[in-house]
């Protein structure tokens, strides 16, 4: 983890010996990408810490909880319309400021029964006047962190994930970052840490026999190039429009995850028994991406910032799905990637099977790919962002 140093700052409360910290995780289910990390970082945190995840903007008020609505249904529809809600989403974050106008008593509620000592933040409009409430009802003693799953700055990044008053700023990237501190952040309260991973992806990865077994287990081919398409957890995908193209390229086979979609699965499931001489494996929502990664040779994403972290960190290449337009945060994962060549796009299904067609029959070209790709991945390990914030917990701001 890449650290800047913090200044030592007094707690005004001493932990009991042997008492566990409470850590309070906010965070919502506005795609897949923030629940993820919610629950990965409480894996990690286990028995060390008292921990509850809380999905704030849902429980808290009815039109937090209409706006997430909102916001899943367009992404499933029509994910261009996202350039236009996005600015709504972001002008009603904003207007928040530093007393909540929807949902405080729940929130103060939430605060007096499990009294928090560390409130991490894992979604753009949870940091604004939460931060601020929790002081006012508890404290200075509690602290405060934010961690944004961004890739990079620019249109797309939330300036609501950006709350100076936060005793930790957490990026994704070091392009995140800097984007971050020139609008307000403290540099000396931000860090950097990548693999906001869950626990399962950090299996010993798999060999060439294992990845061939693997396949078969699936009901697929050992040696055929393999396609995953991937989804949010809504379900959101144009997995059938893109298997229709991938019938008619030789040597081709597919796997295709659903998220919690019932309707897309059912979808898929009839497409494949319509064309029982197709290798395809199909699952709901899977908790295993991490070894369908490994058993693809790219992955389809809408740019999903956390399906993306998974492909980097097992070296699966990369095809960013365009087709009905790019959400105004999807951009910043694609600027990162296809601007320094460790990823391809497509905005047509015919273009789709175009790029399909030639990393299939040009190995150099896929392992071109790679090599781009892994040139952006880190070895850090959530144990490491665990000690922080633990540390954090109780009180410490220094580094580390």
């Amino acid at each position: 983890m890449s650290a800047s140093s913090l200044n030592e700052s007094n707690p005004e409360t001493t932990q009991a010996k042997g008492q566990k910290p409470r850590i309070l995780i906010l965070t919502s289910s506005t795609g897949g990408g923030h629940d993820s990390r919610a629950y990965s970082l409480k894996e990690w945190l286990g028995e060390a810490a008292e921990v509850h995840v809380e999905h704030l903007l849902e429980k808290s008020s009815w039109l937090p909880r209409f706006g997430v609505w909102v916001y899943n249904t367009i992404q499933k529809i029509h994910p261009g319309l996202h350039n236009i809600y996005w600015f709504i989403a972001e002008g009603f974050a904003r207007m928040q400021g530093q007393r909540l106008s929807f949902g405080r008593a729940y929130y103060l509620r939430l605060l007096g029964k499990f009294r928090p000592q560390l409130i991490v933040s894992m979604h753009d409009c949870l940091n604004r006047g939460y931060f601020q409430e929790a002081k006012a009802q508890l404290g200075n003693s509690v602290r405060t962190c934010t961690y944004c799953g961004e890739w990079s700055g620019g249109f797309g990044f939330s300036l609501n994930w950006l709350e100076p008053t936060a005793d930790l700023f957490i990026a994704r990237t070091g392009a995140a970052q800097l984007f971050a501190v020139a609008h307000g952040m403290r540099p000396e309260h931000c860090e950097v840490f990548r693999n906001m991973l869950p626990p399962r992806a950090f299996v010993p990865a798999m060999d060439e026999a294992r990845k061939a077994a693997f396949r078969e287990e699936l009901g697929l081919e050992a040696d055929r190039f393999t396609v995953l398409l991937a989804a949010g957890a809504a379900g959101a995908n144009n997995h059938i429009r893109l298997l229709d193209k991938l019938l008619h390229l030789e040597g081709v086979q597919a796997i295709a995850f659903c998220g919690k979609s019932e309707k897309a699965l059912s979808a898929i499931t009839r497409w494949k028994e319509a064309h029982p001489a197709f290798p395809l494996h199909v699952e709901g929502y899977s908790k295993r991406v991490h070894e369908l990664l490994q058993a693809a040779d790219c992955v389809v994403s809408r740019g999903g910032a956390n399906t993306t972290a998974e492909a980097l960190y097992h070296g699966c290449p990369i095809l960013f799905n365009r087709m009905g337009g790019v959400m105004p945060q999807e951009r910043l994962t694609l600027n990162y990637f296809i601007g320094q060549g460790a990823a391809l796009d497509f905005t047509s299904a015919k273009s789709f099977e175009a790029i399909v067609r030639t990393l299939s029959s040009s190995p150099g070209a896929l392992r071109t790919m790679k090599r781009k790709l892994l040139s952006l991945r880190t070895d850090e390990h959530p144990r490491q962002l665990v000690e922080r914030l633990l540390k954090l917990a109780l009180g410490s701001t220094s580094p580390k």
